[in-house]
């Protein structure tokens, strides 16, 4: 990351790309969490976004909570990871660093077969945002 952005930082047609806070994010990122930034990155440079999909349902004593959290589907590799068990860990402080975020797309209701909420079935998909975006511009090799 360090290398690509050094090269940015010397090229006249993409110095522009080049922020100098970008140093300091590269230094507070695992090689794990750079792992997960390439691949949204390459998500994303696809035109599409790595999805996650689960279910859970309604434990309905005062006051409501969810239990039996199923996850359906989810995209994001966690095969290259040093250490995939930290993958939630990971993904907030990506967030917390405003650099990758999880966006709710759908979420519809399960229901018994009497018609009341049993659950609910949620959509989501891991992006960049939009200064996330710049960053890996900024340090990926472009292809």
């Amino acid at each position: 990351m360090f290398s690509e952005l050094l090269k940015r930082s010397m090229d006249i047609d993409n110095v522009h790309l080049a922020h100098p806070a970008y140093t300091q994010v590269i230094r507070q990122l695992s090689a794990d969490e750079a792992q997960i930034l390439h691949e949204i990155h390459r998500y994303q440079k696809a035109g599409a976004a790595a999805k996650k999909r689960y279910t859970m349902d309604i434990n309905h004593p005062a006051p409501p909570h969810w239990k039996n959290i199923r996850v359906e589907l989810d995209e994001m590799s966690r095969e290259t990871l040093q250490f995939p068990n930290n993958f939630d860990f990971y993904f907030q402080h990506l967030f917390s660093m405003g650099l990758a975020a999880i966006y709710k797309v759908d979420e519809k209701p399960t229901l018994n077969p009497d018609r009341s909420q049993r659950g609910t079935r949620v959509l989501e998909e891991y992006r960049l945002t939009e200064f996330g975006s710049s960053f890996m511009n900024a340090v990926t090799k472009e292809k």
